[in-house]
């Protein structure tokens, strides 16, 4: 482009002074060598195997010429060639852009036989030629070969022409992809060392990462990690989503896929496995230290998890809710086959005994136990069994999980884990007490007591107390199972765990509403409501709900009993909890047999007529509905 500037300029100069007036060349006319001759070319096999001809001695002049009708890049295809066939002929290439006068035509045939001197072939390259009689001044003696170039076919050249078309659609993604490989190329080498390993790093995951793992992706400290992923993102080469988290463009996939050099994806995955280990470990113990147990957090000095803090549990579980889909696909995708991997669908569901346990949540510990099971991990498969048999039994499938609970018993009764064995005793003394096996669910949990109670883990002996309640009012134990509701609550007050006096306030309400002490029951929720709500725990703040409604209707507050019942239904509703909310439904149809009075306090709330009609009298609450 510049080249044809320059040349109008000098022949407009020249018809303004007049063609007799020496001027100073503007560029020597002379070319040395092809310009542009290592740049990839796409395509035109055909027409590279006709200039291919060329490379043979003849005894006779050959001249070949090269329209560019569609402007692809005539120069561009010589000089390719050029670089494919330069050490076995001798090639010239003159650009004619530059010959203008009789006096440099003179001086380009004077170098010319000065160069094929001494020469059996040569092909001489003549580019941008605009006739016959221009091409014709230059040619050489017999032997020696010539390519000429023009944007149109020239008249008077009827030698054998190649017509330069269109690219082919699949050539012209080549030609497209080279040219985006260039700039990216250009593009990472301006970017730092540990910016580039980032983003190689990245390539192996096709889910974003939140900005945290980053660090232990690449082995970086977490400062130097925020500056590489910053210097990425202005020089274009990452991508985020609505979260913030960062993921690479399929474009830079594909780009990074054929990188060389690189780290090991293996080391990089085990890195970042360690690192969702150590933050769900962490979200754990943020919302009950120690709930986690031992032998889950990975020991590393590089891995830095996800920080939470203790006084503010809902972000805990709301990062736990937020990336339990990226915790699914780490282990499906991720560390299928990695040792310890089923790790990581234990720590993520220890902290759910707050949620309403999801679907997903099932599937994760399914996954783990794959894991456990595929690496002959005994230990893993014990912790996923009983995982599971907890969820089994949160989700109301009592007898299923008693099985599984009772087949992880005997597992654990062949290996060396402790900790392990007295949680599984305490779930199964919970699922026996839904059972209503009152008996067995009491040894269980007295033993499960007594061994925390021996190795001083205040947290966990509060949570078997807590559970021991039910089994213990079941047995008409009433006395004793009130001592042991105020000690679970004595201890949830010592720790001050948020979670945790939740669940206790509950349970001693509970246990109060069975013995008819509607009045002190009414007063455990609202302590309870108050805990529930700072750990954001919907699922446990709506049973709160319905057991307060319950109080108040028995003491005949029917105003404050229809608000209360009616939030809890609709967070019920909120959070698609079929099961629960069919459980309550279930008792709101009798609503006709409700007494005048009562309609007449939910009247005067306000409360929609439709909305009325289902409440109902509640009964007792089943023992299900004891464990909170």
């Amino acid at each position: 482009m510049w080249s044809n500037r320059l040349l109008a300029l000098s022949r407009w100069l020249r018809h303004l002074f007049g063609g007799s007036t020496r001027m100073p060349w503007l560029l020597p006319p002379w070319a040395a060598s092809i310009p542009c001759g290592t740049r990839p070319f796409a395509g035109k096999e055909r027409e590279l195997q006709e200039l291919n001809r060329l490379c043979l001695p003849s005894p006779r002049t050959r001249l070949i010429t090269v329209v560019d009708l569609s402007r692809i890049g005539k120069t561009r295809l010589l000089s390719y060639w050029a670089s494919l066939v330069g050490d076995r002929v001798l090639i010239v290439y003159v650009d004619l852009n530059w010959i203008i006068s009789r006096e440099q035509i003179e001086g380009v045939v004077t170098r010319l036989r000065e160069t094929a001197l001494g020469e059996e072939h040569l092909v001489l390259m003549l580019d941008n030629a605009v006739s016959a009689e221009q091409v014709m001044s230059l040619l050489l003696g017999r032997g020696n070969d010539v390519i000429v170039t023009s944007r149109v076919p020239v008249p008077g050249l009827a030698k054998a022409s190649i017509e330069l078309g269109p690219l082919e659609p699949a050539e012209a993604a080549k030609l497209v992809g080279w040219g985006v490989r260039r700039v990216l190329n250009r593009t990472c080498q301006r970017v730092e060392p540990d910016a580039a390993k980032v983003f190689r790093l990245l390539r192996a995951f096709t889910y974003p990462l939140p900005t945290a793992t980053v660090a232990a992706l690449a082995n970086l400290a977490p400062g130097t990690a925020d500056h590489a992923l910053a210097m990425l993102a202005n020089a274009g080469l990452v991508e985020r989503d609505r979260g913030g988290r960062v993921y690479l463009a399929d474009l830079h996939r594909a780009y990074t896929a054929t990188g060389v050099g690189q780290e090991a994806p293996e080391a990089a995955r085990d890195r970042l496995l360690r690192w969702w280990i150590a933050s769900a470990v962490a979200a754990v113990n943020a919302l009950a230290p120690g709930w986690a147990g031992s032998g889950l957090l990975p020991t590393s000095p590089r891995i830095r998890p996800q920080p939470f803090e203790p006084d503010r549990p809902a972000l805990a579980l709301g990062w736990r809710q937020q990336e339990l889909p990226t915790a699914h696909v780490m282990i499906r995708h991720v560390a299928q086959s990695a040792p310890g991997a089923w790790t990581l669908a234990v720590a993520f569901l220890r902290g759910l005994f707050l949620l309403r346990p999801r679907t997903d949540s099932l599937r994760l510990l399914e996954l783990g136990l794959d894991n456990a099971q595929l690496t002959g991990d005994p230990v893993g498969i014990a912790r996923c069994e009983h995982a599971l048999g907890w969820l089994e039994d949160v989700m109301g499938f009592h007898e299923a999980a008693r099985l599984l609970l009772e087949r992880t018993l005997r597992c654990h009764g062949r290996i060396d884990d402790p900790q392990g064995l007295v949680w599984t005793k305490h779930m199964l003394g919970q699922c026996l007490s839904a059972l209503e096996r009152f008996a067995e669910a009491h040894e269980h949990l007295r033993d499960a007591g007594q061994y925390f109670r021996a190795t001083g883990q205040r947290f966990a002996l509060a949570i078997v107390l807590v559970t021991k309640v039910v089994s213990l009012d079941g047995l008409s134990r009433t006395a004793e199972a009130t001592e042991v509701a105020r000690e679970a609550l004595k201890y949830a007050r010592a720790l001050q765990n948020v979670p945790l006096q939740g669940m206790a306030h509950h349970q001693f309400d509970m246990l109060l509403y069975s013995r008819g002490d509607y009045s002190a029951a009414s007063s455990q929720p609202e302590s309870a409501l108050v805990m529930r709500r700072r750990t954001g725990e919907r699922s446990n703040e709506a049973k709160t709900l319905c057991q307060l409604g319950l109080a108040y209707y028995e003491m005949g507050e029917y105003v404050r009993a229809s608000i209360a019942l009616l939030t809890s239904r609709a967070i019920f509703i909120e959070l698609r909890d079929i099961t629960a909310r069919s459980r309550w439904t279930s008792r709101w149809r009798t609503a006709a047999s409700c007494s005048g009075e009562m309609k007449t306090g939910l009247t005067s709330a306000a409360i929609n007529e439709t909305l009325v009609l289902a409440l109902v009298p509640f009964v007792a609450p089943t023992c299900e509905e004891r464990h909170g």
